[in-house]
């Protein structure tokens, strides 16, 4: 890909999309390329080095760590798709594996590019976020999913997690009410979330629940009602 298709290839991305000419040319001029071959590692579970990548052809997927080619794949990700992004957000080491699923071409945005571009694309730190945002909640749902479904074929999990529907709550507003039919179960990506039951004396709070919990699905499974209220404590 020449320089010129590069720019225009880099404008698409969601990460850099609407950034200017010059933010485009300097990323299509100062990042690293770097090629992969099936069953090589992009990123290691464990490494902070902060690095950028943008996959300009080819998959990848996303593994936990010490199963080798054995590892359930958390997620497949392919053209221009951004990695990294977690990382290099929250400085924390990553939780996963990166490989090579095919033949990959890559970007790599070092941090020092990553300020460059930051000085000169307002809309870079914030978009960056919300895109570590988005992987994460993604990378916590599937990882809750893959863990109750125990067993279950990967084809039916992925059908699974592409049909289900993402609920925000703000503080304070109830998932559902104690006493109300089960029509579905959740899973917490993010947030925080009080479950609260009541009885004609008094309302209790009776647990927390935290980013990876499991809510409601016993009694969906059962056909019965709430036995308790749940409410966000924190945005969810």
């Amino acid at each position: 890909m020449d320089a010129a298709n590069l720019r225009d290839w880099l404008g698409g991305t969601a990460l850099l999309q609407g950034a200017p000419e010059e933010v485009l040319a300097l990323c299509a001029d100062a990042a690293r390329r770097i090629e992969l071959a099936p069953g090589d590692a992009l990123i290691r579970a464990g490494s902070r080095s902060g690095e950028l990548y943008l996959l300009l052809g080819g998959s990848v997927e996303v593994r936990l760590p010490g199963g080798g080619d054995t590892a359930p794949s958390m997620a497949r990700l392919g053209e221009g798709e951004v990695l990294g992004e977690i990382q290099a957000v929250t400085g924390q080491a990553s939780s996963a594996d990166v490989i090579a699923a095919t033949p990959c071409r890559v970007l790599q945005l070092g941090r020092d590019l990553q300020r460059a571009i930051a000085q000169r694309f307002a809309a870079f730190d914030e978009r960056l976020s919300q895109l570590a945002s988005r992987r994460l909640h993604h990378l916590v749902f599937r990882r809750t999913v893959q863990e109750l479904l125990q067993g279950v074929g990967p084809a039916l999990v992925d059908e699974f997690i592409a049909n289900a529907t993402e609920v925000v709550l703000e503080r304070g507003e109830s998932l559902f009410s104690q006493g109300d039919e089960a029509d579905a179960w959740y899973v917490l990506t993010s947030g925080r979330l009080s479950v609260i039951a009541a009885s004609a004396q008094e309302s209790q709070k009776i647990a927390d629940l935290l980013p990876g919990a499991s809510v409601g699905e016993m009694a969906l499974i059962t056909g019965g009602q709430r036995n308790a209220s749940v409410k966000a404590e924190r945005k969810a």
